[in-house]
């Protein structure tokens, strides 16, 4: 089969989609992306799979990005025929859904969050299929929708359930796939506490411009290895995207999460559940996080 995935944005919409595009590529099938101008045209062809991006800035002019994201993901959608459209979520998701919708082809959607999203929650009607991360989510579908769901679990990266035998040491931090600028400067302001209390800081900034003068103190704006450091760490301090509990999950570390204000990812609601099914502690101020860690 001939497989769309409208995915992009963020690592937090896009890695999933990546994971399950790479297992529907094993079993034989032909998948491609769709999506927008972010981290999405790096990391797809990075993973061998095609990519048909477009302008989806937000600015004055998304409305209009917005129309013709959609009209051309429906001619393409015409011309390539995929026989199933998968949507992982976000506004990035909207334009190939709609044209999914009206092209009259078989879509998907895939919910990542633990709450799901308003793009995601219209186009549930829609789609002949729902895939959830967690059970738990089934309790936001009506009738309908869930007897059309089912549970795929989290799409998590392999490496993540890898356990490796390095001895674990000090606090990794990241504040998502764009770092998280309240995150840095609350981190650097506080650097020397945590260097002493930790001994080694690992920290993923997601700023070029931060290069702390500490060899006690390892910096990335950008990693691919994120399995590798969560495992080499004892405590992580992170954001609360859905992916990002999942991996911590997966790889069973401890964690204080510190979700992101704007209530649109959904990270409040992503945090609160964790913190209730799985005991995970959140703090919604990066300074009384970073307070707790120093205790």
């Amino acid at each position: 089969m001939r497989i769309f995935m409208c995915a992009g944005g963020t690592a937090g919409h896009l890695n999933p989609a990546l994971v399950y595009a790479k297992q529907l590529h094993q079993e034989g099938h032909e998948v491609r992306f769709i999506g927008s101008k972010r981290l999405e045209t790096r990391l797809v062809p990075q993973e061998g799979f095609g990519l048909y991006s477009f302008n989806m800035k937000r600015d004055f002019l998304f409305p209009i990005r917005m129309v013709l994201a959609f009209w051309k993901s429906f001619r393409l959608i015409r011309r390539m025929k995929p026989d199933i459209v998968i949507a992982f979520g976000s506004y990035i998701s909207l334009p190939g859904a709609f044209a999914t919708i009206l092209a009259r082809k078989p879509l998907w959607v895939h919910e990542q969050n633990f709450l799901p999203g308003r793009a995601n929650r219209f186009l549930f009607k829609f789609a002949q299929k729902i895939l959830l991360s967690f059970e738990y989510t089934r309790s936001f579908l009506n009738k309908k929708e869930e007897n059309k769901s089912e549970i795929s679990g989290p799409f998590v990266r392999p490496e993540f359930s890898t356990e490796t035998t390095i001895s674990r040491q000090g606090l990794m931090v990241m504040g998502g796939s764009q770092g998280a600028a309240s995150i840095n400067k609350a981190v650097e302001k506080n650097l020397d506490e945590l260097v002493k209390k930790f001994g080694r800081i690992i920290w993923i900034t997601g700023d070029d411009s931060i290069q702390p003068n500490s060899k006690k103190v390892i910096t990335f704006s950008y990693t691919d290895k994120v399995a590798k450091l969560m495992y080499e760490s004892e405590l992580i301090l992170s954001r609360a995207g859905a992916s990002t509990i999942a991996e911590i999950l997966t790889t069973k570390i401890p964690a204080v999460l510190v979700p992101h204000p704007n209530k649109e990812t959904g990270q409040l609601d992503n945090a609160q559940i964790a913190k209730r099914e799985y005991g995970i502690e959140y703090f919604n101020d990066i300074n009384a996080a970073i307070a707790h860690l120093l205790v």
